[in-house]
Formats: C-alpha cells, structure tokens, sequence
C-alpha cells in the first residue's frame, strides 16, 4: 500500500489499479456505487493532497504544527491524512477491502452499515484528546463538551478497565461485593440470586428523575468524565462500556438526562439513564448503531459517580475563568476613564498581599494601564483599589476548584473500589463534599468581584469621576446615559448573590437511616454553572459603560471595540449589553505589551 501511496503522489493520479480499490467504495447518500466519470475530480484531491503534504512537511520544519494535534473528521478524513503521508490504522484496511468486496457482490444494493468505530471518531472541533484516565483536564472536559475536540480511548486505558473488570469477576466469586451480589442502598446486606435481572431491575428504577432535560454540552461533559473515571480502572464495569462511551460521544448520540435527581452522592439517575440508552433500552439523540454487547450486571458500575456534577463544575470553571481574565481588562478601561490611581497595582502589593490571585492581578493591571506621573487622587473607591484583594481572591478560589475537578475526574472513586492487587474496598469515596465546598468558595468569590464590577459601574455614573454628565448622557440636559444599565447589573448581581448561597452545610437522610449525609455538590455546580451568566451580564455593563466614558472623553480605542456601537443618544441598551457581553472572551486574553487605552 505504501508503494502505491508513493507512485500516486509522483504521478499526481490514480494508477488503474488503485482506481479499481477506491472506486466501488464512492457513494451518494447511501446509494449505489459511482461509476468511473468521478475518477477525473478524485484525481484532483490527490493532488491537492500532494500539496497538502508538502505544506504539512514545511510546517513541520517551522515547528507551526503539531501533527499529534491533529482530529479525524470522519473516515474520508483518514484517508486523506494516509495520502497526505500520515499513518492509516492497520485495522482500516480489512474494513475497507470487506467494503469493496460486499459492493462488487451487490452493485445496486445501499452499503452494508458496520457498527461505529470508536477510533474513528466524528469530530466538530480540530484537537483529538486520547482519554487515558490520568490527564483528563477542565478545559479537555469543555473541549469535548462544546464539539471542539474528537476523542479516543488510549489502548492502556481499555486494558487497565478490562483488568479491573476480570478483577471483579473473580473476587465476586470469594466474597459478597456491593451492588454486584447484593442489593444497594438500605438493601446491602440482601444478597440477590439473578445478579443481570437483579441490575436491569435497579437500572430502571433508579433512571427516576425530573425536570427539564439537560443541555447537550453538559451531557458530553458528563460523559467525558465518567469515561475517563472509567478508564482510570478501580470500577470493575466491563470494557465494552468504555467503547460505548465513546460511540456516544462521537456520534452525539446522547441519552436524555433531566435536571432533577442527585443529592451529591453520585448522579445515579443521569448515569443510569445512560447505561440505559447503551442497552439500547433508551433512545439517544442520534441513534446508536448497535446496544454494548454487555449483561446489566457488569454495566451498573457506570452509575457510581458524580461525573455529571464534576462536569458541570468543569464547565462553570471555563466559563468563569475566562471571565475573571476578562474583568481585568474592563477593570483596566473603567481605570482609564476615571484616571485611575496606579499604587494600588504597584508591585509592593505583590507582597502586601503575599497570594497568587492577587500578584496576577497586579501584574495584569500594570501590563494594561498606561504610566501616569501624578495620580488624580490619594486614593481610588475600593472598586479598583481592592482588586489585587477581592479579584485575586477569586482567582484563587478558581485555581481550586480546577484543581479538585481535574482530580476527581481522574480518579476511580467508584465504591467498591476494585482495583486488582488491592483486593476490594467499600468506602465513600462517592461523597463529593471537596467539590462541593470548592464549588461554594467559586460563587462566594464571584458574587464579591461582580460586587467590585458593579462599584465600578456606579463610578462611572459619576461626574466627580469621569469629569463626564452625569450617567454618561449626551446631548440634552438630563439624558439617561447608561443609567438602566446600572440597574441590570445590580439586578445580576443580585442574582448571583442568591446563587452563592453556600450548598455544602445541607445535609438529608434517606434510604431507611443508612445514608445520614450529602454533599449537594450537584447543586452547587448547577449553580456555579448559572452563576456565569450572572458574573458576564455584570461585567458587559461594565464595559459599556467604560468603552463610552472613553469615547465621550475623546480617548483613542483598539479596533476590538468597534463592535459596540458609537451612538450616543438615549435608547435601549439592550442589544448593547448582549454584544459587550459577545467581546468579553476576546478580551481574556490581551496580547503582553497591549495597553488598554
């Protein structure tokens, strides 16, 4: 094959021979094979694909791309990858030979639909992540929740799942194993006698939920992380249920998982529902090709987890880190507008206020401003002057919660724990309250910087501060400005005060005394989830409100700000906000050496 590859690409077209391969498989909506008028435009692809190759060789030598890096879009894509000169699985090639010889046998008949791939994963985005149960990070997580990356399971991955599941097998046999011999719950010490019909039984039942369902990325994410809990090993769930996972992802074919269900003590109902839907006894989104070829019995392990909690957390996580970077730069404009006192970024208060959070902080707002000889004032209203303290805070708050994301989410924190050479080990490692404690500290810290944002709102209302009209109006006397803006960032922040009410001191008992705790980690991540809106709303009207004293003071303003109108009269500031709140991400990340204004 690599011969033919070789010759294809000097000559710049298909030899008769590789035509005869290739042909038969080319199709139109599942119909029946092309005839050879389609061989002329192919032979262009391959010599675009010569080009193609050429270009990825230079880039390489520039060090401009990372072939690594590169996603599988579909299995067209893989072929054009091997002509291109990268590597085509081995495992393709009987695929594709089966393939050709089915169509010769039956020119006139649809294709024959092989079950999905998981090594061949339909992709949205341009990153591959291989799941390896060990690296899984927050931004994987969101990358695979949005369709921005394709997934595969590292072959390792698979192997240690399958030793934990021969692992499990073998120690049921020696001694009774929560959920696998018993039943669950306030039943454990019930020992069962048809273990499959005993599991599809508790499956169902515990599929008990309500409430509207889930949004799409939240139930990637979800997936995401319990197939990477799964590939760490210590379940004890059968291989196979790890290739489902994966189908699931890549064919967003995804099972309906609703709001209402979970206490913090593993998301039973969305897990359960999901085993369902690779059973084949719940529809997905898009239809799964084929059920996992697993008995109910070696899948009920899925269902131990907090993996749709530990996504939601992810995803509150990029969300809300990209917006604590983005309050900086608003931060910077509102600085520059109401010529801002530059001491309280100066690096003795690196050590003033000896954290991470705030040295960034002030490193950050040193980069943005611009030098002034002589401050304005003595000193700022706390909205800025605090910043290093209440912001840093919060970027502290954020690294922690990243932290135990990233770690439960690499964990096999199912219980039992049935790792091999370990034996078995019932615990609670189920219980999420790490989560949930670093899930209430993130929306405690956002609530107090959107409380700075909205100060500094307020500051920029002021003449004493702008040397503006009052509300930033222009044209007649009394003009409104941006004053309903001040209103819907309070309204906002009201919002995300409510939200930051701590999760984590709720407690319940259920299941006849047995379980006498929960964390409610569940809820604080859907809060910490919801509380991103409420942080963006008060940091757009911020910006609007900071972009236009800069304007009215005759202040020059990169291209990036063209987006927000010029228009000064007073009108609905609607549409303002939504697209001061579309900016905010790109203003995550100023360039070093960018001064804001």
């Amino acid at each position: 094959m690599g011969g033919l590859v070789a010759d294809r690409l000097a000559r710049g077209d298909l030899v008769d021979g590789e035509w005869e391969l290739v042909g038969p498989l080319l199709s139109v909506g599942g119909a029946r094979p092309l005839s050879g008028g389609l061989r002329e435009p192919f032979d262009g692809v391959v010599c675009f694909q010569a080009l193609l190759k050429a270009m990825i060789a230079e880039a390489g030598a520039w060090e401009l791309m990372d072939v690594n890096r590169v996603s599988v879009d579909s299995t067209v894509a893989r072929a054009h990858q091997d002509v291109a000169g990268m590597v085509v699985d081995p495992e393709l090639l009987p695929v594709l030979e089966e393939a050709r010889t089915v169509a010769a046998r039956s020119p006139t008949t649809p294709p024959v639909q092989h079950r999905f791939e998981p090594d061949l994963p339909v992709s949205t985005g341009g990153l591959l992540i291989t799941v390896d149960g060990i690296n899984l990070s927050s931004s994987d997580i969101a990358a695979l929740a949005y369709g921005e990356a394709s997934v595969r399971l590292a072959d390792e991955a698979r192997s240690r799942a399958a030793r934990s599941f021969e692992h499990a097998v073998q120690i049921s046999t020696e001694r009774m194993v929560y959920g696998r011999s018993t039943g669950v719950g306030a039943n454990r010490d019930i020992a069962i006698d048809d273990a499959n019909a005993h599991a599809l039984a508790l499956l169902r039942s515990h599929a008990t939920s309500a409430g509207p369902l889930r949004s799409p990325e939240r139930v990637r994410a979800m997936l995401a992380v319990r197939l990477n809990q799964l590939a760490a090993g210590g379940s004890g769930a059968a291989p196979d249920l790890l290739d489902g996972l994966v189908v699931m992802l890549s064919a967003n074919a995804l099972p309906p998982v609703r709001e209402v269900g979970s206490i913090g003590t593993g998301d039973l109902p969305a897990l359960a529902v999901t085993i369902l839907a690779l059973l084949g006894e719940v529809p997905t989104s898009t239809a799964l090709l084929a059920p996992v070829a697993c008995g109910p019995k070696d899948a009920m392990p899925v269902i131990n987890s907090n993996a749709a909690a530990i996504a939601d957390a992810a995803l509150a996580h990029a969300s809300l880190a990209s917006l604590s970077r983005s309050a900086i730069t608003v931060a910077a404009l509102t600085f520059a507008a109401v010529d801002g006192n530059p001491e309280a970024f100066a690096e003795v208060v690196e050590q003033v206020t000896p954290f991470s959070g705030a040295r960034e902080v002030c490193r950050s707002m040193r980069r943005l401003i611009s030098p002034v000889t002589a401050p304005t004032r003595i000193q700022d209203p706390l909205g800025l002057r605090t910043m290093p303290q209440v912001h840093g805070a919060f970027i502290d708050a954020l690294s922690r919660l990243d932290d135990v994301v990233c770690r439960m989410a690499n964990a096999p924190s199912e219980n039992p724990a049935l790792l091999p050479g370990h034996g078995v080990a019932h615990h609670g490692g189920f219980h999420a309250v790490y989560l949930a404690q670093a899930l209430d500290a993130t929306v405690s810290a956002a609530a107090q910087s959107a409380q700075l944002a909205m100060a500094r709102v307020s500051m920029l209302t002021e003449p004493a501060f702008t040397g503006l009209a009052p509300f930033l109006g222009a044209g007649a006397a009394g003009a409104s400005g941006v004053m309903a803006c001040e209103y819907v960032a309070a309204s906002a922040l009201g919002s995300l005060r409510a939200l930051a009410m701590p999760t984590a001191v709720q407690s319940v008992t259920l299941s006849r005394g047995v379980e006498e705790d929960a964390s409610f980690a569940s809820h604080g991540a859907r809060q910490a989830w919801t509380a991103a809106d409420d942080y963006r709303t008060v940091l757009a009207c911020e910006l609007v409100a900071a972009v236009r004293a800069l304007r009215l003071r005759g202040a020059r303003l990169d291209d990036l700000f063209d987006d927000l109108t010029l228009e000064m009269a007073d009108r609905d500031l609607t549409a303002d906000i939504a697209a001061a709140a579309r900016l905010l991400p790109k203003l995550a990340d100023i360039p070093q050496g960018t001064r804001i204004a």
